[in-house]
């Protein structure tokens, strides 16, 4: 039940990602600044992962292992993506700063906000389940591909 949930993770993250592309591309062309430029990259490497994590699903479950340039490419993914939660945790404390201040601009209770205060936070919560959502599976994934290879009986060792 895991891997079907996995591949809809991947598509939903890649369908969130590329709205918070086009939001971000936008903002980058209006307002060109460290923070736009960051939030470019991360939603391009947000898109890009949930792609490789498809690609490398479909390509090698269930008893292929990862071996080669793809490892490779793999164990660096996996260092770039803890740079990417830092990222996206400080992308969720801005959206939440955000907010708290206007609580206090309009003196209401945190809730009483109009939902368009709230939008910035809840997507990159969403965006950050699905991170981990799509960091659990592929470590999950590469430990299967790799106990599946060495359990996999060849022909010749089954005598056929």
């Amino acid at each position: 039940m895991f891997w079907p949930t996995f591949r809809i993770a991947c598509i939903l993250q890649m369908l969130l990602s590329v709205y918070l592309l086009l939001r971000g591309t936008i903002t980058l062309f209006v307002d060109l600044v460290a923070g736009s430029v960051a939030g470019f990259f991360l939603y391009l490497f947000a898109f890009l992962l949930s792609i490789f994590s498809i690609s490398l699903y479909s390509t090698h479950y269930p008893d292929v292992p990862v071996t080669g340039k793809q490892k490779t490419r793999f164990n660096r993914l996996f260092m770039i993506n803890f740079i990417f939660l830092i990222v996206l945790f400080a992308k969720i404390t801005v959206a939440y700063q955000y907010v708290s201040i206007m609580k206090d601009l309009f003196i209401v209770g945190f809730f009483s906000l109009p939902f368009e205060h709230y939008t910035n936070l809840l997507l990159h919560v969403v965006l950050l389940f699905f991170q981990f959502l799509l960091f659990y599976g592929l470590y999950r994934l590469r430990t299967e591909l790799y106990r599946n290879f060495r359990s996999k009986e060849f022909e010749f060792e089954s005598g056929g």
